[in-house]
């Protein structure tokens, strides 16, 4: 099956299928009891998914970056992951909390205090899924009817960044949006911040264009699936990959620097780096 007919599978659990049909043939999922303790310690992170993400998707993360040792947790939709050897505990819980399908991440990426924004999330923006179900024409009519636009859409998994009007604040319009019958979930578009580094570039927020300025070009060992890396890190390929090379567009929360880093963490990047 073609990724772009993939991709097409919108929501969360039809990303579990697309990712399940890439990888079912050399993946055998096992299952374990869950664990009662959901206190993370040093060398673990604790991960709840979205609903609807089901039981088959936290695995293909774990094989995707090489742990092979997540385990489910009693507590509904909550997973929690060993830190490989690639990073540090903030390191994973930087990628857990950079991706849509995720909930919540404990602990929380660390912020440093020289770059922490003046708000956790974006001004003027959200993150809605819609449910399944919902038309086009639908999700226009409501986002009209608030003078909100669409500002883009991560296809994979049926996100939309929303652009709101001036005269509406980030908690009105959660409020509003979450109390729809059209809406799955709806969050404030959040920064996720490091410690500034010299030569870092500056990032500005917003959705991904069309070009490989501002994107992370990433090399990738042999025998990798890169299209599996992208769809698993939520990351907009930018064109198809060359000789195990592909510039791929950071997600709607994460600095091509910060996505950089978290590519790293995943044993099939042999590199990844800002391309300017």
């Amino acid at each position: 099956m073609a990724m772009s007919r993939l991709l097409a599978l919108g929501g969360a659990l039809g990303l579990s299928i697309a990712l399940g049909l890439l990888v079912r043939p050399v993946l055998a999922v096992t299952s374990g009891a869950p664990v009662s303790d959901p206190a993370p310690k040093d060398d673990h992170v604790v991960v709840t998914f979205r609903p609807n993400v089901g039981d088959y998707f936290p695995r293909v993360v774990d094989l995707v970056l090489g742990l092979k040792a997540a385990e489910p947790m009693r507590m509904k939709d909550t997973w929690r992951f060993p830190v490989g050897e690639r990073g540090t505990q903030n390191d994973y819980a930087t990628f857990f909390a950079s991706l849509p399908y995720v909930a919540q991440v404990s602990p929380s990426p660390s912020q440093h205090e020289d770059s922490a924004p003046s708000s956790s999330y974006i001004p003027g923006e959200l993150l809605v899924k819609f449910k399944a179900g919902v038309t086009q024409d639908q999700i226009d009519a409501f986002n009209a009817q608030y003078g909100v636009t669409i500002k883009g859409h991560i296809t994979g998994i049926g996100v939309y960044q929303l652009q709101l009007p001036p005269d509406r604040s980030v908690e009105e319009m959660e409020r509003i949006y979450k109390a729809s019958g059209l809406v799955e979930y709806a969050e404030p578009n959040r920064r996720i911040s490091i410690p500034r580094l010299p030569g870092m570039r500056p990032f500005r927020p917003g959705f991904p264009g069309s070009t490989a300025t501002g994107s992370v070009k990433v090399r990738f060992v042999s025998g990798a699936i890169p299209d599996l890396v992208a769809l698993v890190y939520g990351m907009r390929p930018l064109g198809p990959a060359a000789d195990g090379v592909l510039h791929l567009a950071p997600n709607l929360k994460t600095s091509p620097d910060t996505a950089a880093r978290i590519l790293r963490l995943c044993p099939s990047v042999q590199s990844a780096q800002v391309s300017s």
